[in-house]
């Protein structure tokens, strides 16, 4: 099983972005830079700070904060984005970090979601706790995640950072748009595969949904899923729109990709025959700001390698 053609060209230009990026909070450093320098380490605000939820902290990374420990450092490598500091320790499982761990790491802030609404009491013993839902039920993650970047932009004194992430995130939507100009109306199947013969689709209340909008594409699965924005389904239901682009979000596990090469079923499927399946291998569907940016920039690298409107 392939991933999509984009996969090559998206090397180098992830690698263009993370140089905006850097130069953005670089310029930003300059503006807010005392006469003897600046270290973006010392803005105002707690700087060592615990994220248990995944997109809290890859949005703490946006910012030029780098968290001082989050819980299941490999999943989060391989689920939402390699490039985490190697100094950023492993405080456990998601579902049940270390507190004793996070106790004598001595942290300024604790990050969480509402879903850690039962030990807040406890965490609030370890340090000051800030709780932001992404997730809440409302059908915007999108609008939550952004701002959420902005709330906590706020706390850690990052908010020029948080202005030029912002434009970066403007200036990924904009090129995305620009790409997708043959595509306009063209169904999308956003998956994530489970194993050979079911699925996660994610629907219209899931947090790409924006990212779909502002290119003009339709989400082939135009209904709400659970909270988190998607639904349980078997395979089959990609036979519905023959011309979706189908685009798995997150790695295919290697049995998975095993099963599907002897699946006829999965042959079958029209995607396949004409070659619209692609894969973007590292993206957290569950995630903030920046794993929606990261969403758009992989789109606009799979539409730009799509020949013509085919």
């Amino acid at each position: 099983m392939k991933a999509g053609k984009h996969s090559g060209h998206a090397m180098s230009s992830t690698q263009t972005r993370r140089d905006f990026i850097a130069a953005g909070i670089m310029a930003a450093s300059a503006v807010l830079a005392p006469a003897s320098g600046f270290c973006v380490e010392q803005a105002s605000g707690p700087q060592r700070i615990i994220a248990l939820d995944w997109g809290l902290a890859e949005t703490l990374l946006a910012l030029g904060v780098k968290p001082l420990a989050i819980p299941e450092v490999r999943g989060y490598r391989n689920l939402v984005d390699p490039d985490l500091p190697e100094t950023v320790q492993d405080i456990g499982l998601r579902t049940e970090p270390n507190l004793e761990l996070m106790r004598r790491l001595d942290p300024d802030l604790i990050l969480v979601n509402p879903g850690y609404a039962g030990i807040a009491d406890i965490l609030g013993r370890i340090a000051s706790v800030e709780t932001y839902s992404i997730f809440d039920g409302s059908g915007k993650p999108f609008d939550n995640a952004r701002k959420a970047l902005v709330q906590i932009a706020t706390v850690t004194g990052r908010s020029e950072q948080a202005r030029l992430y912002l434009e970066e995130t403007t200036v990924a939507l904009e090129q995305l748009k620009a790409s997708a100009n043959d595509f306009r109306g063209r169904p999308v199947y956003l998956v994530t595969m489970i194993d050979e013969r079911h699925l996660m689709i994610h629907g219209n209340n899931g947090l790409f949904q924006h990212v779909l909008d502002v290119a003009g594409l339709r989400n082939a699965w135009d209904q709400a899923g659970n909270i988190w924005g998607y639904s349980n389904a078997g395979i089959e239901r990609l036979k519905s729109e023959p011309d979706a682009l189908v685009i798995n979000l997150g790695p295919v596990p290697a049995h998975v990709q095993i099963a599907l090469k002897s699946s006829r079923l999965w042959s079958s499927l029209p995607f396949n025959r004409r070659g619209q399946f692609h894969t973007i291998p590292s993206l957290w569907t569950f995630g903030a700001l920046p794993s929606a940016v990261r969403f758009s920039w992989s789109l606009t690298d799979i539409l730009r390698g799509i020949p013509h409107a085919g």
